[in-house]
C-alpha cells in the first residue's frame, strides 16, 4: 500500500537559530537507573555498582562514545541525613569515586526530589526532621516549598553538592501538591497550593543557577503531565531546567507484536507530543536508551540496542540520556556505538514527517545538511508499507543504512518497502555511501506477511481475572 504523506508536524531544528541550539553535539549523560532499581526489583546502587558501571563509561569513551556526566541516580544518599550524605553501601564512602571520575574528566550528577521524602511510610527514603516543622505536610511525606525552611535547606543541598564538583542535577517526584495541614480548603484551593510551590521552587533554581552559570537541570517526574503537556507550564520550567524527560520506557499505545517495538514506540508517541506541545525538540529528554537486568528496563539486557540508539539519535535532543548496564557493552559495541554517534552529530536540521505516532501508521525523522540527509523510517502497522520518501531526493543516490532482518527493503521511484513493525535508516547523497552502511541486526526479524486470524468462540473474563 503507498503510504501518502501527511505533513501532521514540519518541526525544524536548525543550529543557531535559537539561543537553546548553540552547541553542535548533544550533552550526554549516563544515568545510573536500571542497573540498580529499588522500586521494581531489589538490586541497590553501591560502590561496587557505580564503579562497574564507570569503568564501562570509561571504556566506551576509549572508543570514541560521547559521554560527558556521569549521574547517580535515586537512593545514593543516607536516609537519615536529608541528602547531605551517602548511604552505607559506599565503604569508602564517596570521595575515591568522586576523585576517580574527576581524574578522567567525568562530569559528575546526582539525583534529588524537589520536595518528597516518601511516597507511604513503607516507601519513605529520607527521614522526617523536626527542623523543618515549618515546612512540612499534614502526611509528613512532602515538604511545603511555599512556607518554612525547605527552600533555603534545599539551595544548601545544591550548594554542599555543587562544592563537590556535582554540575548536573535530576529532580525527580515533585509533590508540588503538597499543603501544610489546615491550609487546603480554608487558607488555598488545590490550585494556588500547586502554583505557589511551583513558584517558590523555580526561585530556588532559578537563583542557583544565576550564581553557577555552569550548573544543569533535568526535570523528570511531578513537573507536569507527560501524556498531557501544558504548553505554558512546560514553556516555563524551561527557563530554569535544560531539559524535560517525556515518560519513562514502557509499552506504547499501538499494539505490537515485538514488545521492544512496542517501548521504542511508546519513545516516539511521547516525543511528537511533546513537539506538538511547542517544546522545543533540542530540550525533549526521551530517556528511550536503556539497557537493564533488572525490572525498570524489563530486563532486556542489551537486546535492540542498535535500535534504540538509532532511534535516541534520530530524535535529535540537545540533552540525551543513557540508561542502565552499559558494562553489558564490549569493545566492539564501543565502536558501532561511537560510528553511529558521528553520522548523526553530522546533522544540522530535523524535520518530523508523516502520520503521528499513535495511528499505527508510517512516520518517519529527516535529518539533513548540505551535504545529504538520513531519513528513519518507522512502520507500526501491521502490513508492509510502501513509503514516499523526500521528494528532493527523487533521482538522487540512496543506500539503506540499517535495518532488521527479515524484509528486502527495496528502493524504487523514491519509494522504500518497509515490512510490519520495521525501522529503518536511509542515507542519501553523501550518506549513501557503503562506509556510512550500520549493516543489519536479527535480534527480532521482521515478518514480510502478517495475516489477521479470525477468533471464534471469544469468552468474556470475571472482572475480578482482569483485575
Amino acid at each position: 500500500m503507498n503510504f501518502q504523506i501527511i505533513f501532521y508536524m514540519l518541526l525544524i531544528f536548525a543550529f543557531g537559530a535559537c539561543k537553546e541550539s548553540k552547541q553542535k553535539t548533544p550533552e550526554n549523560i549516563y544515568i545510573t537507573w536500571a542497573a540498580h532499581d529499588q522500586l521494581s526489583d531489589t538490586v541497590k546502587l553501591t560502590e561496587d555498582l557505580a564503579n562497574k558501571e564507570l569503568d564501562a563509561f570509561l571504556l566506551l569513551r576509549s572508543k570514541g562514545v560521547k559521554l560527558d556526566y556521569f549521574l547517580m541516580d535515586s537512593y545514593w544518599f543516607s536516609k537519615h541525613t536529608l541528602y547531605k550524605s551517602f548511604n552505607e553501601h559506599w565503604k569508602n564512602g564517596h570521595q575515591a569515586f568522586f576523585k576517580k571520575a574527576k581524574d578522567n574528566d567525568v562530569k559528575i550528577g546526582l539525583w534529588l526530589s524537589a520536595n518528597v521524602l516518601g511516597w507511604s511510610e513503607n516507601t519513605r527514603w529520607l527521614d522526617y526532621q523536626d527542623s523543618l516543622a515549618g515546612s512540612i505536610s499534614k502526611e509528613k511525606l512532602w515538604m511545603v516549598m511555599y512556607e518554612g525552611d525547605w527552600p533555603k535547606y534545599f539551595d544548601s543541598v545544591l550548594e554542599h553538592w555543587y562544592s563537590e564538583g556535582v554540575s548536573l542535577f535530576k529532580i525527580d517526584f515533585a509533590a508540588f501538591f503538597a499543603a501544610k495541614e489546615g491550609d487546603l480548603g480554608s487558607k488555598y484551593s488545590e490550585s494556588q497550593i500547586d502554583e505557589l510551590n511551583k513558584k517558590a521552587f523555580y526561585k530556588v533554581i532559578e537563583s542557583f543557577k544565576k550564581k553557577h552559570p555552569d550548573s544543569q537541570f533535568i526535570a523528570y517526574n511531578g513537573f507536569f503531565d507527560p501524556l498531557h503537556p501544558d504548553k505554558k507550564i512546560t514553556k516555563w520550567w524551561l527557563n530554569i531546567f535544560d531539559s524535560l524527560f517525556c515518560g519513562d520506557p514502557q509499552p506504547g499505545q499501538v499494539p505490537s507484536f515485538n514488545f521492544m517495538q512496542s517501548i521504542a514506540l511508546f519513545s516516539d508517541q511521547m516525543f511528537w507530543t511533546f513537539a506538538r506541545n511547542d517544546v522545543p525538540i533540542s530540550r525533549i529528554d526521551n530517556s528511550q536508551f536503556m539497557l537493564s537486568n533488572t525490572g525498570t528496563g524489563f530486563y532486556r539486557g542489551k537486546k535492540d540496542w542498535k535500535n534504540m540508539l538509532v532511534s535516541t539519535l534520530a530524535k535529535r535532543s540537545m540533552v540525551q540520556t543513557y540508561y542502565g548496564n552499559i558494562d553489558l557493552l564490549n569493545a566492539d559495541d564501543a565502536g558501532w556505538m561511537a560510528k553511529t554517534q558521528q553520522l548523526f552529530y553530522q546533522m544540522d536540521t530535523l524535520l518530523l514527517i508523516g502520520d503521528y505516532p499513535y495511528q499505527a501508521q508510517p512516520f518517519y525523522y529527516h535529518l539533513k545538511n548540505k551535504k545529504g540527509g538520513l531519513v528513519y523510517v518507522v512502520n507500526p502497522s501491521q502490513q508492509v508499507q510502501n513509503i514516499q520518501l523526500p521528494e528532493e531526493y527523487k533521482d538522487q543516490s540512496s543506500h539503506v543504512l540499517f535495518s532488521q532482518k527479515g524484509h528486502q527493503n527495496t528502493i524504487s521511484d523514491n519509494m522504500v518497502s518497509v515490512a510490519p513493525e520495521q525501522s529503518v535508516l536511509i542515507g542519501f547523497q553523501e550518506y549513501a555511501k557503503q562506509g556510512y552502511s550500520l549493516g543489519e541486526v536479527d535480534e527480532f526479524p521482521v515478518p514480510n506477511e502478517i495475516v489477521p486470524l479470525e477468533i471464534q468462540n471469544r469468552k468474556e473474563l470475571p472482572k475480578s481475572v482482569l483485575l
